[in-house]
């Protein structure tokens, strides 16, 4: 068992490392860093999938860039392009890392949410619908209706138990979710 170790009078002795909370940045940007490439890899793979059973591998990321950054119209895109595919996996995984960050600190601040798996993944799942309908509808229109309402649904609702189960993990009792370390 490791004790605090002795300090001068008027300073505060040290916690052994094993027994320090890390801050909450930290625990933030390592939330991000993994949420992000948990929530954007279960939807990058999920499409991925159906892009193959399609025989066009790497179509749907190739169409949302070419909308993004070339204003080209969804149903109008027939070409795989992998820069396409490159810059729209960025804004992808980085917007899965501010959605992580987001329910982080969610979690952090409600119990309500944290003890919940079910919860969290309806959060996620009402979260990311929202997010791409609106996105849908100022950035690229008509991406939603070309990829289909039902295949961005299910997308969404693995994503959002991806992302609860990970959450659930990240902030369990023990793991500085709030009760502080335990000793194994």
């Amino acid at each position: 068992m490791a004790h605090a170790t002795s300090a001068p009078p008027g300073r505060r002795a040290r916690q052994p490392l094993a027994r320090r909370r890390p801050t909450l940045t930290a625990d933030l940007v390592f939330d991000a860093f993994y949420g992000g490439g948990i929530g954007g890899s279960t939807t990058a793979l999920f499409f991925l999938l159906i892009d193959v059973l399609d025989g066009r591998p790497l179509f749907t990321p190739s169409m949302i860039g070419a909308v993004l950054f070339d204003g080209a119209a969804a149903a109008s895109v027939e070409t795989i392009r992998l820069n396409m595919v490159a810059y729209f996996s960025i804004v992808h995984f980085a917007t899965f890392a501010l959605l992580s960050v987001a329910l982080s600190y969610v979690c952090r601040r409600s119990r309500l949410v944290e003890g919940h798996t079910l919860v969290m993944a309806a959060l996620v799942f009402s979260v990311l619908t929202a997010v791409i309908l609106a996105a849908d509808w100022l950035f690229m229109p008509g991406v939603v209706a070309t990829l289909g309402y039902g295949q961005v649904l299910l997308a969404n609702a693995l994503t959002g138990f991806a992302l609860a189960a990970f959450m659930k993990w990240s902030h369990r009792p023990g793991r500085y979710g709030g009760d502080g370390p335990t000793e194994s």
